[in-house]
């Protein structure tokens, strides 16, 4: 059932996504982003396939008086799989020449989710923000919508032709009512609990009945627009669709309230718009129809283009990116032409042959997610020296019956409880963790208790909750009660040792490794600042008697060096990528670090006690006094995991001044 082709929605859908490729290309022009608000370009996409699938739907029904589900979702197939596996196959002998094993988990794990179109749960899972630092290293992140779009698709025909059935005069109503209902969800949500708000189909459905709403409209009394009307409201919403990727940015609570600004603009310009308004003469024009038609595509290829570049470090400046937007825009005309349509096309590609190609499409991306998964990321692809150091993430060595250490917030991890020479607590974030596996076994070995207290960006602060600093979600289970857990177990014991550490250097200056300006905060309802709250924490540990090893901020790296070194040599030859890292020893400066840490120095070093010692990172990985540099590797063997963490060499050098310490307490 064909539905009358409008060429102003195909120039709206263009809009849409140059909006979005904008966004994420992260143009900069007089210090203020170009289209910061241009993910929601995402959302006049919900609005618009809302409207055209309740068009689709109810035209069908009035008449035929039937809806044939096989048909709908076979035509859903045609239009949506097809690409989505082609880009998947495309990109996957990319990331296997070229990701580390971390990273082609993840790219693994993505892919299978968004071929099964569950993508936007992966995400939520992960704690994936859109829009933060980290997003773009992630190549199919931009499938959640996709994910949504089609879980939608799956019990919406079913709704309608059951209101149909049960419920005829109901249905206009009750789109109204789930409309307002998932609104007002999306405003809860974006206070409360952002990243489930962002990626969910609850928070998201009211965009795509605001189209089903119009279309429901339009099947029964049609468009009967006086021209006066569509010389105006066309433009307004032409406005407020310009005005939201301009002003609104990655601050803005959203989805929410605020999101009606583009989602009626939409409205505006679907409902008012006819031939003779100005608008829809330019929206109609040949070369926006032309990026509307392959819009599909475009949003497909622009973004793991974009990630990749980023994760080889191909992609530096605006003449890079307007390189990976040209490409974008020449593979997507591409794919149109010999995969879109050929695919849509019966004539073309028969039924039969349609799903044995998508069947072993489909298998093989599974396969390749499954023995990615089995063999944790392939970490054999390259007889890199160093490789064993990244078999698995250091901070998930630490384990017990229960699992991993890390980011427990009770029933933490006690080894060898019954220890005669006293316990020793490991208290911080993933910086500190890194090194739990192998300290905690030579102290158990040594006769110490030892029990992790780590969690995600959760430094020692008593009193203090870490939380999302657009919505003050709480991050990682970083509250006052888990503050309080760790300050409780140590004030109790007896004999014990605490080695405190971490990033301190973001908490203080509210900025990551990366120099960009952190998404979350420790926040207070006491009177007294983070920098008393550490200094007296400590204090008072030490003056309990514990002996307290406090341990420096470790220098961090603005890029990830084994990647830089990996990607760097053009080469997967073994003696061709040694002879590189001989000649080539990548390091960061002294001087850098030393002006991230000044404020972490000056805190650190006005905590004067007996029962107080301290390491100090840059004297392990920075020759600061001939070359002013800071060392990533030795030439044999890598330091760090990734920009900040350190990995199990690098762990086990910073764990031999701490053992010293505490060997010099018997």
């Amino acid at each position: 059932m064909k539905i009358n082709y409008r060429p102003e929605i195909d120039g709206l859908r263009a809009l849409s996504v140059l909006a979005v490729i904008f966004y994420h290309g992260n143009f900069i022009i007089y210090d203020k982003s170009f289209f910061q608000g241009g993910f929601l370009g995402v959302d006049i996409f919900f609005v618009i396939s809302g409207y055209l699938i309740t068009s689709l739907i109810l035209k069908e029904i009035k008449v035929t008086g039937k809806f044939y589900f096989i048909n709908f979702y076979h035509r859903r197939v045609r239009r949506i799989l097809p690409m989505l596996i082609f880009i998947t196959l495309f990109f996957i002998p990319l990331a296997w020449l070229n990701l580390l094993p971390t990273k082609l988990l993840d790219f693994s794990n993505s892919i299978f989710n968004s071929t099964f179109f569950s993508s936007n749960f992966f995400f939520i899972f992960n704690s994936q923000e859109y829009g933060d630092s980290s997003s773009i290293l992630k190549p199919f992140l931009h499938t959640w919508s996709l994910s949504v779009e089609e879980q939608f698709y799956i019990f919406y025909p079913l709704f309608v032709v059951l209101c149909f059935k049960y419920l005829k005069n109901k249905f206009f109503f009750l789109l109204i009512l789930f409309s307002t209902l998932s609104l007002i969800l999306a405003q809860l949500g974006s206070l409360n609990f952002s990243i489930l708000n962002f990626y969910l189909l609850p928070t998201r459905i009211w965009e795509l009945f605001c189209g089903a709403i119009l279309a429901k409209i339009e099947i029964d009394y049609r468009r009967q627009n006086r021209q006066i009307y569509s010389n105006i409201f066309p433009i307004i919403g032409i406005i407020l669709i310009f005005f939201s990727f301009i002003y609104f940015n990655n601050d803005t609570l959203h989805p929410s309230f605020v999101t009606i600004v583009p989602v009626l603009g939409t409205a505006l310009i679907i409902w008012y718009s006819n031939e003779k308004c100005i608008v829809t003469k330019i929206l109609s024009n040949k070369c926006l129809v032309g990026l509307g038609l392959i819009s599909y595509s475009l949003y497909l290829w622009h973004y793991p283009l974009f990630s990749f570049g980023e994760l080889l470090n191909l992609v530096e400046n605006y003449a890079d990116k307007t390189i990976v937007i040209l490409l974008s825009l020449l593979m997507s005309f591409a794919s149109y032409f010999f995969i879109e349509k050929p695919f849509r096309n019966r004539a073309v590609i028969s039924n039969k042959k349609l799903y044995v190609l998508l069947f072993l499409s489909v298998t093989s991306i599974v396969l390749f997610s499954y023995f990615s998964y089995k063999e944790k990321g392939f970490p054999n692809r390259s007889q890199i020296i160093f490789k064993e150091e990244f078999k698995e993430k250091p901070w998930e060595l630490l384990k017990d019956n229960n699992g991993i250490c890390h980011l427990r917030t009770d029933n933490f991890c006690n080894f060898n409880s019954k220890a005669k020479k006293g316990t020793v607590f490991l208290i911080g974030d993933s910086h500190l963790i890194t090194m739990g596996k192998s300290l905690s076994d030579k102290l158990v070995k040594n006769n110490y208790s030892f029990i992790s207290l780590t969690n995600g960006d959760c430094y020692y602060f008593p009193k203090f909750r870490y939380v999302n600093s657009k919505t003050n979600e709480l991050m990682f289970g970083c509250d006052e009660n888990y503050q309080e857990k760790r300050k409780s177990l140590l004030m109790n014991s007896v004999n014990s040792i605490a080695i405190i550490g971490g990033n301190l250097n973001r908490y203080l200056s509210n900025q990551g490794a990366d120099l960009k300006t952190s998404d979350s905060k420790f926040v207070t309802t006491e009177k007294f600042s983070l920098e008393e709250s550490l200094k007296l924490s400590i204090f008072e540990l030490l003056e309990n008697n514990i002996k307290v090893i406090i341990i420096y901020p470790i220098p961090e790296i603005p890029w990830d060096p084994l990647t830089k070194i990996y990607d760097s040599s053009k080469s997967r030859n073994f003696n061709e990528v040694k002879n590189y890292i001989l000649s080539n020893n990548v390091t960061t400066s002294y001087k850098s670090y030393e002006t991230r840490s000044k404020k972490a120095f000056e805190i650190l070093n006005d905590i004067n006690h007996e029962n107080l010692f301290r390491v100090f990172p840059h004297k392990i990985f920075c020759d600061y006094n001939k070359v002013n540099d800071c060392f990533i590797h030795d030439k044999k063997n890598i330091f760090y995991f990734d920009s900040e963490h350190l990995s199990i060499i690098g762990s086990k050098m910073l764990e031999k001044p701490i053992l010293e310490i505490i060997n010099g307490f018997e």
